[in-house]
């Protein structure tokens, strides 16, 4: 075999491994195509973006068969969850603003997904988060109605700029209160809150 028909053999594989574009192809005709890019550099971009399509499509529809399986109010979606949770597409929410309801939410959301990971943020809201497959279940409760508690727990030194004369600033060392919040065991400890699931399915079956 000479080198022509080696070369001329590889450049077919090469052609056959190239990804391509049928006609009428939607998300290429929706895609923008920069100037400098080649056929198979678009080809390439075409196919991740269907790939990411199918992937979101699918995330709402694993959304919305719970929803309605679980008799779930309609939440908020978040469809640019990328990053914040590992193979995560579509974050669902639940925003409420009494601590009852933040109760009943988890609870629901619990029943239907899963456990939820409850913690309180740095504004005293509460949030419990679980990942069901594509999906992350979030419900928030605002800091307003959170029952959590900023208390000092101690004090840290920490390097902040003071203003001297004539007009300049020099680093000081100063020492500054340190806050956590707390919140009570009913909200954070998910065993606790699985006794309060099983006794209401308890009084239930009581009451039927």
């Amino acid at each position: 075999m000479n080198e022509d028909t080696m070369t001329e053999d590889r450049t077919d594989e090469i052609e056959e491994q190239a990804p391509t574009i049928e006609p009428g192809d939607l998300h290429a005709a929706l895609a923008i195509r920069w100037p400098w890019e080649s056929d198979e550099g678009f080809a390439a971009r075409v196919e991740t973006s269907k790939a990411r399509s199918r992937r979101k499509a699918w995330a709402f529809v694993q959304a919305a068969l719970t929803v309605a399986e679980h008799d779930l109010p309609w939440p908020t979606f978040d469809a640019y969850a990328y990053g914040r949770h590992e193979g995560v597409v579509v974050e669902v929410r639940y925003r409420v603003d009494d601590i009852d309801t933040f109760r009943v939410v988890c609870r629901a959301v619990r029943r239907a997904v899963g456990g939820l990971q409850t913690k309180s943020n740095e504004d005293g809201s509460l949030t419990a988060t679980v990942v069901d497959g594509l999906v992350a279940w979030e419900v928030s409760l605002t800091p307003d109605a959170s029952p959590c508690e900023q208390v000092q727990v101690g004090t840290e030194i920490r390097v902040t700029r003071e203003e001297i004369e004539p007009a300049r600033y020099r680093e000081i060392e100063r020492e500054e209160p340190v806050y956590e919040w707390r919140c009570p065991d009913s909200v954070l400890d998910p065993d606790l809150i699985a006794e309060a699931v099983e006794g209401d399915e308890a009084l239930a079956n009581v009451e039927g």
